[in-house]
Parts: structure tokens; C-alpha cells; sequence
């Protein structure tokens, strides 16, 4: 995944679709909160770090909804 957005491939989002977007990312960051048990060890098994799926969630959650409200998208 890069980490420099200068580098990749621009993605452009309504602010409706955006909107949207970040919310189906914080449901999916509340669900793994919610069953951290019973996911860690699943997510383990196929080889996916559940901290790792949590800091990537949060990341694309805060660049949909900036502190400026000007999406990078």
C-alpha cells in the first residue's frame, strides 16, 4: 500500500459518496473492536494482523473526512 498519496493514482469521491464511505469504515472499525476475540485469531490464520487493519481503517476514515472538510479525493 503506498503511503505517499503524491505518488499515487488520484480517486475522485462526491461528498455524498465520501460521506458514506467513512461511515461503512467506522462500522467496520467498531466491529472489530466489538469481536476482537473471536477476529484476531481468524485474522491471524490467514495472515492478517488485526492491529494493522485497525491503523489502516483510521487512516483512510480521517483522509475521507479532513479536518478542513476538503476531501483528497
Amino acid at each position: 500500500m503506498p503511503t505517499d498519496l503524491t505518488d499515487s493514482t488520484a480517486v475522485v469521491l462526491d461528498g455524498h459518496h465520501a460521506a458514506d464511505l467513512a461511515d461503512l469504515l467506522r462500522c467496520l472499525r467498531q466491529w472489530l473492536d466489538a469481536e476482537h476475540d473471536q477476529l484476531d485469531p481468524l485474522l491471524a490464520k490467514h495472515d492478517y494482523d488485526l492491529t494493522g487493519l485497525r491503523t489502516a481503517l483510521d487512516l483512510h476514515t480521517a483522509l475521507l473526512h479532513s479536518a478542513d472538510d476538503r476531501s483528497p479525493f
